[in-house]
């Protein structure tokens, strides 16, 4: 069997199994790579030792899909250096600035807005405020308001 007619009858098989494992990213490359393992595995094939040519590229081509998704999976993430930013100044400037905006709310408010990005629950909230969860319910969207209100007017 040439690799033409061996091309023809699992170039869809190639398909579905990047569709299975939802592959949309460098879909071609991974296209490409499973191909030339059809070829290979084409050029492997023994009959005296397999005796289904479909179970054995079937279920090498699935597991060599998965070996190069575990591979890509191993390197390491690389960031663009133009949208990089400094981690370290970026938050104290947006911590700073929250702080500095938050000067404007009012005490309780502020005081909901100080616990709430400690990482507190609702109900903490409530028990360390002594108000009812419904309060701080509102004091959360008044809060949220504001600040909505004061980033669409700042840009």
């Amino acid at each position: 069997m040439n690799f033409d007619d061996i091309f023809q009858r699992y170039h869809k098989y190639i398909h579905y199994l990047l569709h299975s494992y939802h592959i949309r990213y460098h879909y071609d490359d991974y296209f490409q790579l499973l191909l030339i393992r059809l070829w290979e595995l084409h050029l492997s094939f023994d009959t005296t030792r397999e005796s289904s040519l479909h179970a054995f590229i079937t279920y090498r081509l699935k597991y060599y899909l998965i070996d190069l998704l575990r591979k890509q999976d191993r390197l390491p993430k690389l960031e663009n250096i133009d949208t990089a930013t400094e981690p370290a100044s970026y938050e104290s400037d947006l911590l700073f600035s929250i702080k500095q905006w938050s000067l404007q709310l009012p005490y309780v408010h502020r005081h909901w807005l100080y616990l709430y990005l400690q990482g507190y629950t609702q109900l903490e909230i409530a028990s360390i405020l002594n108000r009812s969860p419904t309060s701080i319910k509102n004091y959360k969207k008044a809060t949220l308001k504001a600040l909505r209100h004061s980033y669409f007017n700042e840009y």
